[in-house]
């Protein structure tokens, strides 16, 4: 980073920006994130006897505290550096108040689809190359976005999931922007959070207890990972997270 090489000189609206963001990080992360996570962690327990209604609105809960943390996070370590005289890009920009999918990505951890779209879109043609290649262009790029979060399938679900998006956004676009402004953004906001959030959710909490579930009804029971030769009672299983 050429901030890295040049002199810098703390000034006083560095350190009150600094402060700023650290505290705006610490709220999203601490007063959104954590007190959602609870509820979330509950209703996508395999022991939770969920309706419809609750597992909708876990998923509307995951959205708001993926949010809180990733966000959260970005603008701590923006106000750290800042406190030193460095200055970091805006990484999340309110990305649940756009009105399309297209905006969302513009939004949404900015840093990473910036890298996607210099290093990947744009490299192998971007839109330049017809309206076909296009499209596999935009379905190429996603899916190695999922991967990036993680070699399994649930993030190839992810990239599947926007790479189609994407492309039906591009197709059909000129309806979506029809409709009424607030329709928009609450579709949109619909749109991003039933994503691989929810995808990655699926296979990390309900999957296995569907496994555990096909192999009750054959009369067995899968250790979990690392679990072999301990009684199930004394295993505790930790789910990783999605990488920001």
């Amino acid at each position: 980073m050429p901030q890295f090489a040049a002199p810098r000189t703390i000034r006083p609206a560095d350190l009150s920006t600094g402060a700023w963001l650290i505290a705006t990080g610490l709220f999203k992360k601490i007063v959104i994130a954590d007190n959602l996570s609870p509820m979330v962690d509950a209703v996508f327990a395999p022991a939770f006897p969920a309706a419809g209604g609750d597992v909708l609105i876990a998923c509307y809960a995951f959205a708001l505290q993926i949010y809180g943390d990733f966000a959260g996070y970005s603008d701590m370590a923006r106000g750290l550096s800042q406190l030193l005289g460095i200055e970091l890009n805006v990484n999340f920009r309110f990305p649940y108040a756009v009105t399309n999918p297209r905006e969302f990505w513009r939004h949404w951890h900015i840093s990473l689809s910036t890298w996607l779209r210099d290093y990947l879109y744009i490299p192998l043609g971007g839109n330049r190359r017809g309206e076909r290649r296009t499209y596999v262009n935009l379905m190429a790029v996603m899916l190695l976005g999922g991967l990036w979060h993680g070699a399994s399938w649930t993030f190839v679900g992810w990239g599947l999931y926007h790479g189609l998006l994407l492309a039906a956004f591009r197709s059909f676009g000129r309806y979506w922007d029809r409709l009424y402004r607030p329709l928009q953004g609450i579709g949109t906001f619909i749109l991003a959070s039933d994503d691989s959030d929810e995808i990655s959710r699926w296979g990390e909490e309900v999957a296995p207890a569907l496994r555990e579930a096909v192999s009750a009804e054959r009369g067995s029971t899968p250790a979990a990972p690392g679990c072999r030769g301990r009684a199930p009672s004394t295993c505790c299983v930790r789910r990783p997270r999605p990488r920001a």
